[in-house]
Parts: structure tokens; sequence; C-alpha cells
């Protein structure tokens, strides 16, 4: 092929293929944001893994101790920054409320993810967001859990992973 021909194929077929490609979108949809994954689902907890820093470190499946009227409890976050937390369909204490209310905000960069329910911390250390996408929410945590006995007086730790799925 000669470089004429070259030339007019380019032009004619690669360069409005390739300049179809830029063309700006006449679709009004959005990328999804992460506060909008966060607050278009409500949030059932499915593991947690909690890795303990005992020498050796032991890592367990701490999900598997939870009794199930726990396992069916939720988190429902509101665009307005409110969040409830669900006791699910069988609650463990009749006498419990059902639901209680607090807040969440994202912090350092939407890398953390604070909340308070009834007024308190909801978790006992900054919480990491290790995944936030349309159906699963992972987040992480360490927790000092103190010493073993009186005679070791070492100050041990726990990293908790907690995932949830969307519903």
């Amino acid at each position: 092929m000669n470089k004429l021909a070259s030339f007019v194929l380019t032009c004619t077929v690669l360069l409005p293929a390739l300049s179809a490609c830029n063309k700006v979108s006449d679709d009004p949809t959005p990328t999804p944001t992460s506060p909008d994954y966060l607050t278009s689902h409500s949030w059932k907890l499915v593991s947690v893994i909690g890795t303990f820093d005992v020498k050796p470190p032991i890592t367990k499946d701490t999900f598997s101790d939870l009794k199930p009227c726990q396992k069916d409890n939720f988190l429902k976050f509101s665009p307005d920054h409110t969040v409830v937390y669900d006791n699910g369909p069988t609650k463990c204490n009749p006498a419990e409320p059902q639901q209680e209310s607090g807040t969440w905000a994202f912090s350092n960069g939407g890398q953390q993810l604070a909340m308070t329910l009834g007024g308190q911390n909801a978790f006992p250390a900054p919480v990491y967001i290790k995944e936030l996408s349309a159906t699963t929410l992972r987040l992480s945590y360490t927790t000092v859990l103190g010493n073993i006995g009186s005679q070791d007086p070492t100050l041990y730790s726990a990293t908790v992973e907690q995932t949830y799925m969307a519903q």
C-alpha cells in the first residue's frame, strides 16, 4: 500500500473512530462517590476477623462467635450524615430498642469513617476504610486489649477487620 493510500485510510476510517471515543457522553448518570455508595444501601455485617498481637500472632474469625440474633443487625447511613443501627428481625434482648441513631463522617481525606451511636463513639479506635463499593464495606481498626495477667505488664492489641454487604 502506498503512503497516500495509507494516509487516506487513516483519515477516513481511523480518525473518525478515534474521535468518537473522545465524544462527551450524553448519559447524565454520574459515577457514584464514596458517600453515594455508603448511603444507597443498608449494610449487614458478614465477617469479623481479629488478629491479636501475641507471640506468635493469632488470627481468629470472631463472626462465628456471634449469636444469630446479632448476625441479622444492620446499619443504614443517610446523606444527611445520620446513621441508624437496627437490631434486625430477631433481637437478643427484647428490652433493647429496635434502633439506635447517631452520626457519621468521612475523615482523613475519605480514608477513615467516624461514627457515633447514642452520643458515643461506635468504635474504640480510628476506623480505616479498606474497601467501599456498591456491594462491600470493609473497615479496619486496632484496639488495645490490655495485659494478659498480673505477671505480664505488656499491653496487647488486636486489629479487627469487619466486612459488611449491601442489602
